[in-house]
């Protein structure tokens, strides 16, 4: 259940943040320092980036470094929108705080799967 999941979050990130909620994304890129010359690519490449974590956790051997790839990301993601709009802590729907659970998920999955 935790494989499938982390997977539906990734995979359903990518989308929303490519397609379903293009505009948002702008949104919040247009409240950072980025030129906006660059907004439309950072949005395609966190997206894919999503969408090969979620489809790499549907048919991962190694647990281990999908986890650990995820913990990159999600660190990655994090520090970044904490620097350029740290706001997002406070947002009532928990954009940002959301990570420090989906973060603690992927120790407890790493700890079932130590033998690997």
């Amino acid at each position: 259940m935790i494989r499938f999941s982390l997977s539906f979050l990734w995979l359903f990130t990518a989308l929303t943040s490519a397609f379903f909620a293009f505009e948002i994304s702008l949104e919040i890129l247009e409240q950072t320092i980025i030129p906006m010359k660059y907004h439309v690519f950072l949005i395609y490449s966190g997206s894919a980036l999503d969408g090969i974590i979620g489809i790499w956790l549907c048919f991962a051997k190694k647990i281990r470094w999908v986890i650990y790839l995820q913990w990159i990301v999600i660190l990655g993601f994090t520090l970044i929108i904490s620097w350029l709009v740290p706001n997002y802590w406070l947002h009532p729907f928990g954009p940002v705080t959301k990570n420090i659970p989906i973060f603690v998920l992927c120790w407890v999955w790493l700890k079932q799967h130590d033998d690997e």
